[in-house]
């Protein structure tokens, strides 16, 4: 008959009972260290000390910012993984519409976020994350698209001979994001 062990947490919650080796554990939380794990030989009653172990990332999600040849891409760790500290995070990226091969940008773990510069403006271009620690890489994230934009032109404005300055309607199609206005509290400054 097989070796049984049973597992149990640094506060004494048996997490497998009676199972053969290897052990496996579930629903644990991602990228987190768990540490004072104890695994005792049910025949003999042997306690060994089990190494810290620490679980992969689950996929990250990606948010992008465009500006003028450049994108902003934030990388940020699954909803409810933990705080295990990050070896590396890989930002890749191609044009959307095309066969190009990936191009990979390291990201300072710390800040977890790069600006990717030199794009073409109009292009769309699509970029996924990676991210790693002790135990290995998180899976591919969804892969999100953006398109980096040329900056509005302003109209030039027009003053009238007695000083003052016509303001556009509110209404403009021309543009929808002119007619936004300033938060309160900009006023103020």
């Amino acid at each position: 008959m097989a070796d049984t062990f049973s597992v149990s947490d640094k506060d004494k919650n048996v997490l497998a009972k009676d199972v053969p080796s290897p052990v496996t554990i579930s629903k644990l939380t991602g990228n987190t260290v768990y540490a004072g794990w104890t695994a005792t030989k049910n025949d003999d009653d042997s306690i060994l000390n089990i190494p810290d172990q620490t679980t992969l990332p689950n996929k990250p999600v990606v948010t992008l910012k465009p500006g003028d040849k450049t994108v902003n891409a934030a990388v940020a760790l699954a909803k409810g993984d933990g705080n295990a500290p990050l070896t590396k995070v890989t930002v890749s990226y191609k044009t959307q519409a095309g066969t190009d091969k990936l191009v990979p940008v390291d990201v300072e773990p710390s800040k977890m976020n790069v600006d990717i510069n030199g794009l073409t403006d109009g292009t769309p271009y699509q970029f996924t994350a990676v991210v790693s620690n002790a135990a290995g890489d998180s899976a591919v994230s969804d892969a999100v698209t953006s398109t980096p934009q040329a900056p509005l032109s302003a109209p030039a404005s027009s003053a009238s001979s007695a000083g003052s300055s016509a303001a556009a309607p509110a209404s403009s199609s021309a543009n929808p994001a002119s007619s936004a206005a300033a938060p309160a509290s900009s006023a103020a400054k």
